[in-house]
């Protein structure tokens, strides 16, 4: 968590008006819903793998393990959304549209580099 508040909220932000939103406000908020916490570790780990490309794959696979359990996590309480949850589930429903683009962003680029090897 420590990690995503000082370095990987940067990345959501596009301005001070919403800082607070994705610095504050949202780990405030996965601290009560475990599903939007494990997407926020997904997302960090994310960040991770982009910031150190020799550590990619390891956290590639943090990431896929904590949205796998989040996603789970997150279809149980859909069957209950309360006033108290559904901030959270717009988080996670926001920030799990931004993974989603993030991992196929790695998974091109990882085939074609795989690809680019043959024809070196």
């Amino acid at each position: 968590m420590h990690f995503y508040s000082t370095a990987s909220y940067e990345a959501l932000c596009r301005g001070q008006f919403d800082q607070h939103l994705w610095q504050t406000f949202m780990p405030q908020e996965a601290f009560k819903h475990r599903f939007l916490l494990d997407a926020i570790f997904a997302f960090t780990c994310l960040h991770k793998a982009f910031l150190f490309e020799d550590e990619a794959p390891t956290w590639n696979e943090r990431a896929i393990e904590y949205q796998n359990r989040g996603l789970a996590d997150f279809t149980h309480m859909l069957g209950n959304l309360t006033e108290s949850n559904c901030q959270a589930a717009l988080l996670f429903s926001s920030l799990t549209i931004i993974i989603a683009f993030a991992h196929v962003r790695y998974v091109c680029f990882s085939i074609l580099a795989h690809v680019s090897s043959y024809f070196h």
